[in-house]
């Protein structure tokens, strides 16, 4: 009887951590440190603006992508039909408008 001789498989390499640490909110003290008097959602704030170009879900795509990559926690909501963007994120208002003009829309108000 006829073996049959397999290869064996080098061992896959180990996969990245799956889970995401956030730099912590404590503030340092002389000892131990203590948490802080505010968590980071009473940093966040509602930004709106007013966006001419916007017509299909690729836009909310581009739009939602540049403003989470300057704020990954920013929740972003695109009105296409309104023509309006409502991100609650800790970035200004200057800031989050330079993300949506950076991908080539027009910020109005």
């Amino acid at each position: 009887m006829w073996r049959r001789w397999r290869r064996r498989r080098a061992p896959s390499p180990p996969s990245p951590p799956r889970c995401v640490t956030w730099p912590s909110t404590a503030t340092a003290t002389s000892g131990p440190t203590a948490p802080s008097s505010t968590s980071w959602k009473d940093a966040m704030a509602t930004v709106a603006l007013k966006v001419e170009g916007m017509s299909c879900q690729h836009c909310v795509r581009a739009i939602t992508a540049a403003i989470r990559e300057r704020d990954p926690a920013a929740e972003v909501r695109v009105d296409l039909a309104a023509g309006t963007v409502h991100a609650e994120t800790s970035l200004p208002r200057e800031a989050v408008a330079a993300a949506v003009a950076a991908e080539g829309y027009t910020v109005a108000g």
